[in-house]
């Protein structure tokens, strides 16, 4: 394989690599302040933003939001807890096996995330919990990794660390808002334009999805 082909290759795949990480890995954030974000892909009333006063170069922040008039709160808190559905509509992942159903709204499950050559293919096993807040009109989930559950598997690179959390809000009576945010830690340090590109990927992709497959269903 020549040099071209090998750099073009190994950019696809550093691009789906970000992009899958932004779905999988979200931590907890401090506040939104507009002043501390920059709007970097705004399409089909999706907006995606990067946090412009990060000082780590290894770390990259990012939230996503959007407002629907697709279904309610009760079709979004089902999506939630329908994991073997999850496929369908979160980006880049490959597969989905459901462990274990603790209750109506908690289980741990096993993901595994696409990438292409040269990367690994990326797993993970986590716990989730599916809230709805009648009286907030809120529905979120709250979601860690766990350890020791499921054998680390030859060619696939365990995710160690993991929290995760989605939100949908009734604002009023027609309209829902979509939140989304996250923070990866990465051992790829990459310039400013392409982190800004790869940095909306999985989280456009993703809420697209959420939003088409909420229309289907109605």
């Amino acid at each position: 394989m020549d040099s071209k082909k090998l750099y073009q290759n190994t950019s696809k795949s550093t691009l789906r690599l970000f992009a899958v990480f932004f779905v999988t890995s979200l931590f907890a954030t401090p506040a939104f302040t507009q002043d501390n974000w920059e709007l970097i892909k705004e399409d089909e009333q999706i907006k995606v933003y990067l946090n412009k006063k990060q000082t780590n170069k290894h770390l990259t922040h990012v939230r996503a939001t959007s407002t629907t008039n697709r279904g309610s709160l009760k079709d979004y808190y089902a999506l939630m807890n329908n994991i073997e559905n999850y496929k369908s509509w979160m980006h880049g992942v490959k597969n989905i096996e459901l462990l274990e159903r603790q209750n109506e709204n908690e289980f741990t499950y096993y993901m595994l995330s696409d990438f292409p050559w040269p990367a690994k293919d990326r797993d993970i096993v986590i716990s989730t919990k599916v809230h709805y807040e009648k009286n907030n009109n809120l529905v979120y989930t709250d979601a860690e990794n766990q350890q020791n559950i499921v054998p680390e598997k030859e060619g696939i690179r365990r995710l160690q660390k993991m929290n995760a959390s989605w939100s949908f809000e009734q604002i009023n009576p027609e309209t829902i808002k979509i939140k989304y945010e996250g923070r990866i830690h990465s051992s790829i340090v990459l310039p400013d334009w392409l982190k800004k590109h790869v940095s909306y990927i999985g989280p456009f992709n993703t809420i697209k999805n959420i939003k088409e497959q909420i229309g289907d269903d109605n």
